[in-house]
């Protein structure tokens, strides 16, 4: 056997929906929005319901797992609109997975995996920045913007955390113009 490295394409969309629905989880993967070197990201859904989610799933190296548990930790310590909601985390060991494969008679099953993370989280409905940048194009309109970003900044400094990687594309601005800061994994 071998262990996959790096990107997540080695979990098939069919594996993950099928340890999904193995945990009697009530909510349902749909397209994918961004893959990269650590997790993939999914719409969700909850399953009766119209309510959107993001699904991440994060193969759990060493790196990726503390990043990961610290994300999950912040985003649980804090309720604030300036944060998107945790609403259910889940690590599926190697084990699991490879159980998983053999029940299901998959052609990947004699590969062994790392173990995943998966985390459902509230889907944050945003303004492309493209669109902010006309939006936000005058002194009076990126003020009241600026002191958002400043209040929720400050409830992570309150905590005695630093966000380090402050940046537009981890920034939403909901259509009320609120914005979401996102991607607390590097957060020290």
């Amino acid at each position: 056997m071998f262990r996959f490295r790096g990107h997540l394409p080695m979990l098939m969309p069919d594996i993950l929906d099928g340890l999904i629905e193995l945990s009697n989880l009530k909510y349902r993967r749909h397209a994918k929005i961004l893959e990269s070197g650590q997790r993939s990201v999914y719409h969700a859904n909850e399953v009766g319901s119209s309510r959107s989610l993001v699904l991440k799933v994060c193969l759990l190296d060493a790196s990726s797992a503390a990043r990961m548990r610290r994300e999950i930790k912040i985003l649980s310590s804090i309720n604030s609109e300036y944060f998107p909601k945790i609403e259910f985390f889940s690590v599926f060991s190697s084990d699991q997975i490879s159980q998983y494969m053999d029940r299901i008679s998959h052609p990947a099953k004699d590969i062994a995996h790392l173990p995943i993370l998966l985390t459902f989280e509230e889907y944050i409905e945003h303004l492309d920045w493209k669109q902010c940048m006309v939006s936000f194009s005058r002194q009076e309109q990126i003020i009241p913007l600026l002191e958002h970003i400043f209040k929720a900044l400050i409830q992570l400094w309150s905590r005695n955390i630093i966000h380090r990687d402050v940046k537009p594309p981890n920034i939403l601005i909901r259509p009320s113009n609120i914005p979401v800061l996102i991607d607390l994994g590097i957060a020290k």
